[in-house]
C-alpha cells in the first residue's frame, strides 16, 4: 500500500488489483482505504476511465484460534464500518478473503529447487496447509 514508483507502475498496467491487508493491523485497513480512494482513481484518470478492477480485500495473517479471531474480527469490523460508511468499496471488505496464520506459511521461505527453478516448498507440496490455503483464495477470487 506504499504508492512508490514501482507500485504505481504495476497498478497502471494491471487489469486487476488485489490489495493485501494485515488482518491484525488497524493501520493496514486505513492504508487499503487510501489506496482505493486516492491511488486507484489516479490510475483510472490516467487511463481515461479504464483502470484496473479492484478485487475483494485479502486479509493475510488471520488468527486461527477462536478467541483471538473474535477479538480482531470485532475490532476490524468496527474500523471498516467507520472508514467505509456509505462508500462504494464497502463491498470489497464485505467480500474479503482471509489467509490464516500458519506456522507453515512462515517457513515457506525455505526454497525448493527442481527442474522448474526455485519456489517456496509449501507451494510445491500440494498437501501442505499453505498450498491448500492459496488454492482456496484462487478459487474464491476467480472461480477456478
Amino acid at each position: 500500500t506504499n504508492w512508490s514508483f514501482f507500485s504505481k507502475m504495476g497498478v497502471s498496467v494491471s487489469d486487476a488489483v488485489l490489495i493485501p491487508v494485515n488482518y491484525q493491523a488497524a493501520q493496514a485497513i486505513h492504508n487499503a482505504v487510501q489506496v482505493i480512494e486516492k491511488f486507484i482513481p489516479e490510475v483510472w484518470y490516467e487511463r481515461n476511465g479504464n483502470g484496473p478492477e479492484v478485487l475483494p480485500i485479502l486479509f493475510n495473517n488471520a488468527y486461527t484460534d477462536q478467541t483471538s479471531k473474535k477479538h480482531f474480527d470485532d475490532v476490524r469490523r468496527d474500523e471498516i464500518r467507520r472508514l467505509t460508511k456509505d462508500k462504494w468499496y464497502l463491498k470489497l471488505f464485505d467480500e474479503a478473503i482471509e489467509i490464516k496464520h500458519h506456522h507453515e506459511i512462515a517457513t515457506s521461505l525455505f526454497l525448493h529447487i527442481d527442474q522448474n527453478g526455485p519456489s517456496p516448498y509449501t507451494l510445491k507440496n500440494k498437501n501442505s496447509k499453505a498450498f491448500k490455503e492459496y488454492e482456496d483464495v484462487i478459487e474464491k477470487l476467480f472461480g477456478i
